[in-house]
């Protein structure tokens, strides 16, 4: 019997079809998500953060006023860690960089980003990468897809069904993957936006001994990791 006249042929067809347009939707849905997720310029231009920020800035430039205070007790107590030497540099340099916070926070993003998108389009600068036909074209070529292409037409149909059964549940894993990865990194974005609000208090805290120093590399360390580590890794995925 000629292959054309062949049901079984005819059902193979019909289900790889079926398969692939379900997988395809699935995986493009998700991986548009993903691609728009990863793209996310819009760090410090969004008005919450900039009203946010603006507020805290302000705010930090008042407590200058009380660290001041601080000073002057320090320096009639004679309190080593409170005398002028030792906090007016870190001070001025803090007092300076508090009105420039948000455009540094902004170029850290924006250098995390670029590293990022330089790793996803394997070194071509402004060349972009469609996620969703990256997995598709590797779905297609893996295991699965290479084991129901070469199904014989004269196999049971319960073989022919179980193998694109096998590859439409990886396509729904998938998907749920892609969307879990972007809900991670909607959180990266809302937990640097929470970051960027209140850097002018990092600043400041940098700038005061003990224990203020050390919520300032602790907000350096939360920032560093979102804006660059963060990134470059997904783009590794």
């Amino acid at each position: 019997m000629p292959d054309f006249l062949n049901p079984i042929n005819w059902l193979l067809t019909i289900v790889t079809f079926v398969i692939d347009l379900i997988g395809s939707i699935l995986i493009t849905l998700a991986g548009s998500i993903v691609s728009y997720v990863f793209s996310f310029q819009s760090f410090i231009e969004v008005p919450i953060v900039q009203i946010g920020w603006q507020i805290s800035r302000d705010l930090a430039n008042m407590v200058f006023i009380l660290i001041m205070l601080l000073i002057a007790f320090g320096t009639v107590l004679r309190l080593e860690q409170y005398s002028v030497k030792k906090l007016i540099p870190k001070l001025v340099v803090a007092a300076l960089l508090i009105n420039f916070s948000l455009i540094i926070c902004g170029a850290v993003i924006d250098f995390g980003n670029s590293l990022a998108k330089f790793f996803v389009s394997g070194g071509q600068p402004g060349e972009s990468v469609d996620i969703a036909a990256g997995i598709m074209g590797a779905m297609r070529a893996g295991a699965i897809a290479q084991l129901r292409n070469t199904t014989a037409i004269d196999s049971p149909i319960s073989t022919i069904l179980m193998v694109s059964a096998g590859q439409l549940i990886m396509y729904i894993i998938i998907a749920f993957t892609l969307l879990a990865l972007a809900g991670v990194m909607i959180s990266r974005i809302i937990q640097l936006w929470i970051l960027i609000i209140f850097a002018p208090f990092a600043w400041v805290a940098s700038a005061l001994p003990g224990k203020g120093s050390g919520y300032s590399k602790e907000w350096w360390s939360k920032f560093f990791n979102l804006a660059v580590i963060f990134p470059v890794s997904i783009s590794f995925f």
